[in-house]
């Protein structure tokens, strides 16, 4: 596995557990977090794969919901995007069901969502769905996501031929840099 994967595995971990709210945690994801991370470490995908399906085959639905991210994650970080709509799809499901308002997974859905769309070509339907994810990053005091998303939503702009709009979100991350 490549440390850039592992590394992103490994804020979605670290990341989704510290914004979830009661409705949306799933406790067993302490535990499951931290079999997968050693599976990674030791290159061991197999059992991280197992650990995750264990996840998504738990009656609690939150659990399901933060495995199927952890899919996602790994298969857009591959280039591996036929899968992605539908997992997203149960995704949102999930959290809709669950009423769940759980910050973190809000932004990964949108955010993967806009990477789909983005390796489609669409730049449109990823706009979209990058703004979305700045409204809720905006929410919250983590500031180097929210340059993050001022920053992909410039150059999403620069594809779209819309360099102007793209520079006033370019100077917004400048300044939250500041």
């Amino acid at each position: 596995m490549s440390p850039r994967i592992f590394i992103f595995l490994y804020l979605i971990f670290s990341l989704t557990f510290g914004f979830a709210q009661s409705n949306c945690n799933c406790p067993a994801y302490s535990t499951s977090k931290d079999s997968v991370l050693k599976y990674l470490k030791q290159g061991k995908e197999e059992e991280a794969m197992l650990a995750i399906k264990k996840m998504m085959e738990s009656e609690d639905r939150s659990c399901s919901s933060l495995a199927y991210l952890i899919l996602i994650n790994n298969s857009a970080n591959s280039y591996k995007f036929d899968s992605l709509p539908s997992w997203l799809n149960k995704v949102k499901v999930i959290l809709d069901e669950l009423k769940c308002k759980d910050k973190e997974q809000m932004i990964l859905y949108n955010m993967f969502y806009g990477k789909y769309y983005y390796a489609k070509g669409n730049y449109g339907k990823s706009l979209e769905y990058a703004l979305n994810y700045l409204k809720i990053v905006e929410d919250s005091k983590d500031t180097l996501t929210q340059i993050d998303c001022q920053l992909n939503i410039s150059l999403l702009l620069a594809r779209m031929k819309e360099p102007n709009k793209g520079i006033l979100y370019f100077q917004k991350a400048v300044q939250l840099n500041d």
